[in-house]
């Protein structure tokens, strides 16, 4: 009778391989600094809009060239921007109204 070579006890648990080391708070940092700066990667947007993570856009989008919008736009932001102009100057007043009532009423408490 030959002795075989297999082990004839329990088999051995495997050595598991050592976890990656944990960046430390500075290179964390570092690696998104240099994630912010780098150019999106249009290969992994599709990707993303492929398994439904973010809305698909056209290239031209990113890009930072007109996408082409209505004439009719720039008439409606300049009306938008006239109105909200008028909004700050009436918040002013009314902060300012506000303030010298306050006075007023400091005023007439010390008395």
């Amino acid at each position: 009778m030959e002795h075989d070579d297999a082990p004839t006890g329990p088999p051995s648990p495997q050595a598991k391989p050592a976890p990656a080391p944990t960046p430390t708070e500075g290179e964390m940092s570092r690696i998104a600094r240099e994630a912010v700066r780098q150019p999106p990667d249009p290969r992994l947007d599709k990707e993303l809009a492929r398994l439904g993570l973010m809305d698909p856009e056209p290239a031209v989008a990113r890009t930072g060239q007109p996408t082409g919008q209505p004439a009719e736009v720039a008439p409606e932001l300049e009306r938008l921007r006239r109105e909200y102009r008028r909004m700050q100057a009436i918040l002013v007043v009314l902060v300012a109204v506000i303030g010298i009532l306050a006075v007023i009423v400091v005023v007439l408490l010390v008395r």
